[in-house]
């Protein structure tokens, strides 16, 4: 072959074949199309300048949308309402209409004419949809952000013009990770951002926090959650279950991010995502569930017929799959939100944001002699060893609440049976708290301060998020769901280890930042 020669046929073309040869060209453009519009959804530490502008032009849009109408579906507010606005009033006219801030609706009555019902959304948590629901709010979110100024020619209201936003994604914060900034990614600090927000705790963390903070932040706690296939404890009970309710990832990692690392609007569903920084959190707890299912498959994760409730704009197109379902407006089901390829998105994972090994988990568990430890036989429970011990710091003052049931060993656990803490309130203001339980045999005098005795028993440490308003997820008036922790696990070991019919005593302590609960009924049930 000689470079240079201009290329010669050495016979005709014939119809048939430049046809061929069109349909061929036409469908790889098509697969090379397809592939291209998979985005990648990258660390925000890892933007380069003009992704990062890109997103806060994206961002800025949507509240400039909501600027002038707060009803507008596209707009910032209304999404932040998807999150959980069971309710509001939305009038046919939104330029001469009542406006209640940010707020959504606390009334049932029609506040006049012009007015329709209308359901923006209900987050689902403390149940196996909390996982999928988030990523179908996503989905949305993103595509909203891609179709803001994807031409790159609007102006929005910082007088910034671009760039364009046609490959925009949401970035995610490994908060795993020491934050770039003071308390967060400095993207979400800087003063001039969209994506800086007032009513969020700010600062760097305090001694106290570092120490509270660095059990819910703990990668290898996080981890042993990852490569355990159990999805009920992972990504939480059916809604129907007797027992049940949150995931151990959800309790023990997500609720207390919410309220304490974040704190102020991000501390109750209702308000939480008027924080940018809420799509960040949870665009890393989406990463997390992608390898969950990268390890695992979705073949365990349950109800995946359930529609999953949202009114989002028709503008945006549902991904494939995409039945509407009865009933109230819905993003389509669990099912069709596994492959996240046919959604548009996959991540780009950096060494710094992957997670400890298996073998690195069970190092951590293993006891003296390299071998699983059993609760109650070392000075260290499994918990303790891969989480903390404990949420409440007894240096910051008195906990809000002590209290201690006693509990006798049964004979077997495990299976259909379980040993759980349950706690419970009634009607009333629902409020965030931090819950430590520890077991210990009733020879035992625990001392909340004493850092061995925490050490040694402690088996649960989480927070339940509280849903502020009374007519927030459950409807108006509805009691809270009650906190169940369940320490089937320490129980096993207990029998396994001959300690059948003895008395133990399991204590919790309720923690956190006020206004949390005055009171809260403690008890311990084997189902």
């Amino acid at each position: 072959m000689q470079i240079g020669h201009p290329l010669r046929c050495e016979r005709p073309i014939t119809t048939r074949a430049l046809v061929s040869t069109i349909l061929f060209v036409v469908i790889l453009l098509n697969f090379v199309g397809a592939e291209a519009a998979v985005l990648k959804r990258k660390n925000i530490d890892d933007l380069t300048v003009p992704e990062l502008e890109a997103y806060e032009h994206a961002i800025q849009i949507l509240m400039d949308r909501s600027a002038k109408d707060p009803y507008d579906k596209t707009g910032y507010t209304w999404q932040a309402w998807v999150h959980n606005c069971p309710f509001i009033w939305r009038p046919r006219n939104p330029t001469s209409s009542r406006f209640n801030g940010q707020n959504c609706d606390r009334i049932w009555r029609r506040p006049g004419p012009g007015y329709d019902e209308s359901h923006p959304g209900v987050c689902e948590h403390g149940k196996d949809l909390f996982l999928p629901w988030h990523r179908a709010q996503f989905y949305y979110f993103e595509k909203l952000l891609q179709s803001t100024d994807p031409d790159g020619t609007e102006t929005d209201s910082r007088g910034k013009t671009g760039p364009s936003t046609k490959e925009v994604t949401v970035p995610y914060w490994n908060w795993t990770t020491a934050p770039s900034g003071d308390r967060y990614p400095k993207a979400l600090e800087r003063a001039d951002s969209p994506l800086n927000h007032d009513r969020r705790i700010k600062g760097p963390l305090t001694l106290f926090e570092q120490i509270m903070l660095a059990q819910v932040t703990n990668p290898l706690a996080i981890a042993e959650k990852i490569y355990n296939a159990d999805w009920q404890r992972f990504g939480g009970y059916r809604q129907e279950d007797s027992v049940g309710g949150y995931g151990d990832f959800e309790d023990i990692h997500h609720n207390p991010m919410h309220a304490e690392y974040f704190g102020l609007d991000m501390r109750s569903p209702s308000t939480a995502a008027l924080d940018p920084g809420f799509f960040q959190f949870h665009a890393y707890i989406d990463l997390l569930y992608e390898f969950w299912l990268q390890e695992h498959g979705p073949n365990a994760v349950t109800s995946k017929t359930h529609f999953l409730r949202a009114d989002q704009p028709d503008s945006v197109a549902p991904p494939p799959g995409h039945v509407r379902g009865a009933g109230l407006p819905s993003m389509g089901q669990v099912e069709i939100y596994f492959d996240t390829a046919k959604l548009g998105y996959e991540y780009e994972v950096q060494p710094k944001d992957r997670l400890p090994t298996r073998n690195d988990v069970l190092r951590a568990l293993a006891g003296p002699a390299g071998t699983p430890v059993r609760f109650g036989e070392t000075g260290r429970s499994a918990f303790a060893r891969l989480t903390g011990n404990g949420l409440f710091n007894p240096a910051s003052g008195p906990a809000t609440m002590i209290d201690t049931v006693d509990v006798e060993i049964p004979n077997s656990v495990g299976g259909r049976n379980s040993i759980v803490v349950k706690l419970s309130r009634g009607h009333g203001p629902d409020l965030s708290y931090l819950a430590d339980v520890y077991l210990y045999p009733t020879s035992t005098t625990f001392d909340p301060a004493s850092k061995d005795i925490r050490d040694r028993y402690v088996v649960r440490s989480g927070g339940y998020w509280g849903r502020g308003g009374a007519m927030s997820h459950g409807g108006a008036g509805t009691p809270s769901k009650p906190y169940v922790a369940d320490i089937s696990s320490s129980v096993g070991d207990l029998i396994a280890t001959g300690h059948v019919g003895e008395e133990w005593q399991v204590t919790v302590v309720i923690s956190g930042h006020p206004p949390t609960p005055g009171f809260v009924t403690v008890s311990v049930e084997i189902n």
